[in-house]
């Protein structure tokens, strides 16, 4: 189980869990999705690589990270690296006049 937490950050959001795994099983990973939210849709579901692409627009986004490394950022879709029982992890470079969507969910895969 992770305990964690998803906080709005201005252009981006944060993720940070405060004693949220077990050591023991470290490294873990988090698949972290990513889109604006629209009316009536899903945002994730609904992103749009003319919205943003993670992978091609490296230049636009900054991350930063303790105990946690991003591994991979494509398209809309953020794999980190849970190194730490307490991590934190931030992306900013989104337009700050749309609303995210974020969802994050701990895999197994180490």
């Amino acid at each position: 189980m992770c305990n964690r937490a998803i906080e709005q950050e201005t252009g981006g959001f944060s993720i940070h869990g405060e004693s949220a795994l077990e050591t023991e099983g470290l490294p873990r990973q988090l698949r972290i999705r990513v889109g604006y939210d629209v009316e009536g849709g899903n945002g994730v579901k609904d992103w749009d690589r003319f919205d943003f692409d993670l992978g091609a627009d490296r230049n636009v986004f900054f991350t930063t990270a303790e105990g946690a490394e991003a591994e991979k950022m494509d398209s809309n879709e953020v794999l980190l690296r849970i190194d730490e029982p307490v991590f934190r992890f931030t992306l900013t470079g989104f337009d700050t006049n749309r609303d995210l969507v974020v969802e994050a969910n701990l895999t197994a895969g180490h």
